[in-house]
């Protein structure tokens, strides 16, 4: 019963320990990206949002596709901006 118990312990931290590496990678992935994609810096104006942000910069890119490339290149949890906050916007 001991050696089970230790056998799942040892499989759980394993385990963490696996994910931990995983998500650092993608992390350090993710910052190398952000540094090959060109990109321009905006700073939110008053009266600006996302949708309107994205109708400017988007090219021929679905207007919902750009939003969610600015809100993953910036780390955003939500859509929402603030005047005077900076984003960046790749440029594809």
């Amino acid at each position: 019963m001991k050696k089970i118990i230790i056998l799942i312990l040892t499989t759980i931290i394993l385990l963490m320990a696996t994910i931990g590496v995983a998500s650092s990678l993608e992390q350090k992935h993710n910052k190398q990206l952000v540094k090959t994609i060109q990109y321009i810096e905006i700073t939110v104006e008053q009266g600006d949002t996302m949708w309107s942000i994205s109708e400017r910069y988007r090219n021929e890119i679905p207007q919902d596709t750009f939003i969610s490339i600015i809100q993953q290149f910036n780390n955003m949890p939500h859509t929402v901006v603030r005047q005077g906050s900076t984003l960046k916007i790749p440029i594809l």
